[in-house]
């Protein structure tokens, strides 16, 4: 609901616009402009090599995924001009996820260097690529996004402002979880509802939990492209919803203050702790705390969110393998994956 991949043909060349400027290639997927190509030119091809150039406990996380996509290349034994259906692992997710949020943003807001240099600091990079995740999910979404300023230490202020094309605003704060035994939900809600907003607020935490036993949850508002309550959520959100409507309905602490109303989604992807394995989609449930129901707004994210979950894979939004029919091939040698699901 953003603005849309704009590319063409030119004289044998892949031209792929990209906000205001634009990219020639010999790219035949869009997945391969964008991690052969963009991802690169952001972090800037002389960052990655110096990194990639460190022993591999001292690298970037971003070149250990590097990593892991080419030795699955290698592995596919992937041919230049050949289209090749591989697996969806935890490093492939990862890496073309982040260039794909970069890539959005970039082509319809302002994409911050200072975002990009934040990432390229080990003990920074998770909290503010997931800034980005969140930041391109309302691009898609038809959301104008305005970053705050992190040089103002005046007060504490969230990550960005969203406006919908309605003309409301959001603030919008992101909380991440660096494990299932890190820092607890309930802290993570708390810290996010004594930040100051200037708008309704909208709160994003990420679990970031490998249980994969899916559940029915029948009070999760979990929407798909036709607004239809769909699918099974990992086991984890059950446990952090009940914690999150606990604490919605207490005062605040330590000041004992009534909480200030907010949507707030609980999303998983926690594909950097299984880089080799096969990934469950991008998953994700709203809760309405102090609200007598969903903003129509953020109703609506919540179903270009479902229906985004997928980096796509051509340039004009067809399906792949119409797309690419003559010339589609299976990866030719097994990988560490257990199955395509």
């Amino acid at each position: 609901m953003g603005r849309g991949i704009i590319s063409e043909q030119v004289n044998g060349l892949r031209m792929v616009a990209v906000g205001d400027s634009y990219q020639l290639g010999r790219w035949g997927t869009f997945h391969s402009f964008l991690t052969e190509s963009y991802l690169p030119t952001v972090f800037g091809f002389s960052w990655m090599t110096a990194e990639a150039a460190r022993p591999p406990e001292e690298r970037h996380e971003l070149l250990l995924w590097a990593v892991e996509v080419r030795a699955q290349d290698k592995r596919d034994r992937r041919s230049p001009g050949v289209v090749t259906v591989s697996t969806m692992t935890g490093a492939v997710a990862c890496y073309l996820s982040l260039a794909h949020d970069l890539y959005c943003i970039k082509h319809n807001a302002d994409l911050q260097a200072k975002l990009i240099a934040r990432m390229k600091v080990k003990d920074q990079f998770h909290s503010a690529r997931y800034e980005a995740r969140i930041a391109a999910a309302f691009v898609r979404a038809g959301f104008a996004v305005e970053f705050e300023d992190e040089e103002d230490g005046s007060s504490k202020h969230h990550e960005f402002t969203a406006t919908s094309k309605t003309g409301r605003q959001f603030s919008v704060e992101c909380k991440r979880r660096a494990g299932s035994q890190s820092v607890r939900i309930g802290q993570l809600f708390n810290d996010a509802q004594r930040k100051p907003a200037k708008h309704d607020r909208v709160i994003f935490i990420e679990l970031n939990d490998l249980d994969a036993d899916l559940v029915e949850d029948p009070d999760r508002p979990v929407f798909d492209s036709d607004g239809r309550l769909v699918g099974k959520l990992p086991a984890c959100f059950s446990k952090a919803r009940k914690a999150v409507m606990r604490l919605a309905a207490e005062p605040l602490p330590p000041s004992g203050e009534q909480r200030p109303p907010c949507h707030v989604f609980l999303t998983n992807a926690p594909w950097e702790r299984c880089l080799d394995q096969t990934v469950l989609p991008f998953a994700f449930t709203l809760l309405i705390c102090g609200l007598e129901s969903a903003n129509g707004e953020i109703v609506d994210f919540a179903r270009s969110m479902q229906a985004h979950r997928e980096v796509p894979a051509t340039f004009d939004g067809e399906d792949p393998e119409l797309a690419f029919k003559d010339s589609l091939r299976p990866a030719e040698s097994p990988t560490t994956a257990e199955d395509d699901s």
